[in-house]
């Protein structure tokens, strides 16, 4: 099994009605990229070549296989490129469905303290938020981005995005203490 962890393929997800007991209605643009079919492709030759080494020879005689019987070492870039698509599938945790940025963006639905974009007194606070997906399980960012949100709405969080952040005194920035 190989893995891309960073995608550059972007799906979207819209409501399909205005009635909230409606499901959404996701299409998950897998693959859409090209360059996630190229960073798969390699992934799996190197797969069968790490697999057909000779370290590996108690455990399998041959290399890895798209199937029984029909294995990657021969195929060409177009089929492995069509046993890719037909059989890609999703794993760990979706995010960045309601991409976090610059208000100014087009592309942004949520500014740096999850208020969304265009609706007063609405924010989102979890992992679909974040604007690059992480290359690993996304919990810790979830739980980070939860508290960041919640500070501010609470207002325990004196600058309420990061213009203002970058705006104040390097001095109002940094946290000095001393050790007893």
């Amino acid at each position: 099994m190989v893995a891309l962890m960073q995608p550059r393929s972007r799906g979207r997800l819209r409501l399909a009605s205005a009635d909230p007991t409606v499901e959404p209605d996701p299409a998950f643009g897998m693959l859409a990229d090209h360059r996630d079919v190229l960073a798969l492709r390699t992934a799996v030759r190197e797969a069968d070549e790490l697999v057909r080494h000779r370290a590996f020879r108690r455990a399998t005689d041959a290399g890895a296989s798209l199937e029984p019987g029909r294995p990657v070492e021969g195929c060409s870039d177009d089929e492995l490129d069509a046993w890719l698509r037909g059989g890609c599938m999703g794993h760990f945790h979706a995010a960045g469905t309601c991409r976090m940025g610059d208000p100014a963006s087009p592309e942004t639905v949520v500014d740096p303290v999850g208020r969304v974009s265009g609706l007063e007194g609405l924010r989102v606070a979890d992992a679909s938020i974040i604007p690059d997906l992480p290359g690993a399980a996304t919990h810790l960012t979830t739980v980070m981005i939860a508290e960041h949100v919640a500070r501010s709405f609470l207002g325990e969080d004196r600058a309420s995005s990061v213009a203002e952040l970058r705006r104040a005194p390097q001095s109002a920035r940094t946290v000095t203490g001393t050790r007893s």
